[in-house]
């Protein structure tokens, strides 16, 4: 079972602070019908690399998103994000390979705790430092990346905005359902099955 990063002090919480958080209403895709054909015709590489937006820490227990994107790492780069709320004035991003997993990469992305509760913040720091990741020492490796979501709140932040090739919703838990959900993580994950490509579900109720 998945843990909800509200409930996790070394994960993400932005859903917590999204409560107050002023209304983020446009997600814009940046893949067009013409692109996706002229992918086609040319041919689409088979190693092309995965951004994974979490919101779980990739060593806080060994379930879904480390079984399957141990086994995509055989042929793709993948690169895992995850938030964490700091004590820092300014936003870090730390970069680090997995143990026996040389083809991923995790990105430790640290935002001020004292900026938390600004949800229009979060989601345009989110935004830009991911950029500057990928613009910078990973760039030549993440181009056009297939976005694989497992966090709702990130769909403002990302969506539409990393010249993604497709995005992949896997939802492993009804995360509503969760103890101290906020009301803004169903929107979210709303706008996150209107642009997603393909959504994989824990369980047939869902």
């Amino acid at each position: 079972m998945s843990k909800p990063s509200w409930n996790v002090s070394t994960s993400p919480e932005l859903t917590r602070s999204s409560r107050n958080a002023p209304s983020v209403n446009t997600v814009t895709p940046s893949r067009t019908a013409s692109g996706a054909d002229e992918a086609a015709a040319i041919g689409e590489p088979e190693n092309y690399p995965i951004v994974v937006l979490s919101h779980l820490g990739w060593d806080w227990v060994w379930q879904r998103p480390q079984q399957y994107l141990s086994r995509f790492a055989q042929t793709h780069p993948v690169l895992f994000v995850e938030t964490h709320c700091s004590e820092i004035s300014a936003t870090r991003v730390a970069l680090r390979r997995v143990n026996d997993h040389p083809n991923i990469t995790i990105a430790e992305m640290h935002l001020p705790r004292s900026r938390w509760t600004d949800g229009v913040y979060i989601d345009r720091e989110r935004r830009r430092a991911l950029q500057a990741v990928l613009s910078g020492a990973l760039q030549a490796t993440y181009k056009n990346p297939l976005l694989w979501f497992y966090d709702p709140m990130a769909v403002v932040a990302y969506a539409g905005h990393l010249q993604e090739r497709a995005i992949v919703y896997d939802c492993m838990d009804e995360l509503s359902q969760f103890k101290g959900a906020p009301p803004t993580l169903i929107e979210r994950e709303q706008k996150l099955l209107a642009v997603a490509d393909v959504v994989f579900c824990g369980g047939q109720k869902m």
